[in-house]
């Protein structure tokens, strides 16, 4: 159910994901950064609220995920 649209930043580590499904934005946070850390113990993930919220309303939530 939903979908998990990857983007990824030319030319660096890190990535754009923007997830648009029933579920908590930190429950895909915490399944997300899991992962990320599974490959990459140093990445990290930002909550990007500037472009909408789930929480908060929005049809989808954005991440960013370096690494």
């Amino acid at each position: 159910m939903g979908h998990c649209h990857f983007h990824p930043v030319e030319g660096r580590d890190e990535a754009r994901l923007v997830l648009d499904n029933p579920y908590p934005c930190r429950f895909d946070m915490g399944l997300v950064k899991g992962m990320a850390q599974h490959f990459a113990p140093e990445a990290t993930l930002t909550h990007d609220t500037s472009a909408g919220c789930r929480q908060k309303g929005a049809n989808s939530c954005t991440d960013h995920v370096l690494w």
